[in-house]
């Protein structure tokens, strides 16, 4: 038997064995890169959708629904406390300003000028007029509910967008 012919097609077969199974692992590899892919794509839509949800429920949502109540977005009068106190004025407000940070940065100042409409209107009715302040009140009101109405289409929009992509995938793997 000739050990050289037998050494050279071992190593042949050997080679052609490494070649084989690299290519099997290069292959494993991509699909596993594939994976990890979709799943960064899959975790950056759940926290976008969780951070739409989050600006509807807490912010765009609450407002579009009371936009209609005369006395929550009319100016801060004492003789109305009591009906204010019922109705959650304070709460309500509070819980707007605590979550303004989630609207986007070019529609926050509808959100700040109708604050500070609300907050000193009887400082600007004193410097103006107090039809002057009503003006600028209900200026600012209009122009917030304006915004609040597109900005609220645009997140239903966007929800209902995102909503089919969670379905198709197992639950278990979206925890919102």
């Amino acid at each position: 038997m000739d050990w050289q012919a037998f050494g050279a097609i071992s190593n042949a077969v050997l080679v052609a064995i490494l070649v084989s199974v690299t290519i099997y692992y290069a292959i494993q590899t991509k699909k596993q890169a594939h994976a990890m892919d979709a799943s960064l794509h899959l975790d950056r839509l759940a926290k976008h959708h969780e951070r739409l949800d989050r600006e509807m429920t807490k912010l765009v949502g609450p407002i579009h629904s009371r936009k209609f109540d005369e006395d929550l977005f009319g100016p801060i009068i004492a003789s109305k406390k009591h009906i204010l106190n019922e109705i959650g004025y304070s709460s309500f407000w509070q819980k707007i300003e605590e979550n303004m940070h989630l609207t986007p940065i070019a529609d926050r100042k509808y959100f700040d000028d109708f604050m500070y409409a609300r907050k000193y209107y009887f400082h600007i009715q004193e410097t103006t007029s107090p039809e002057e302040a009503k003006r600028q009140l209900n200026q600012y009101k209009g122009a917030l509910l304006d915004i609040v109405d597109l900005r609220y289409f645009r997140l239903e929009y966007e929800i209902r967008r995102l909503d089919p992509t969670f379905r198709t995938f197992d639950s278990r793997i979206l925890i919102f």
